[in-house]
């Protein structure tokens, strides 16, 4: 996903928040993790939220 890789090679300082999501939308995003992508759920999620803002 070119949206993903735009991000993910990118070193970014961080703030870190807390916040609950879904249990379904978490499970979806530990099988992005762990088999898809080599990133963490905490970076895919700000890359999502990148786009859909930037959209």
């Amino acid at each position: 996903m070119e949206i993903l890789d735009k991000y993910l090679l990118k070193k970014e300082k961080t703030i870190l928040k807390k916040f609950e999501i879904d249990n379904s939308l978490y499970e979806q995003l530990i099988k992005l993790a762990n088999n898809i992508y080599d990133a963490s759920i905490n970076k895919i999620v700000n890359i999502a939220i990148n786009n859909a803002l930037n959209s």
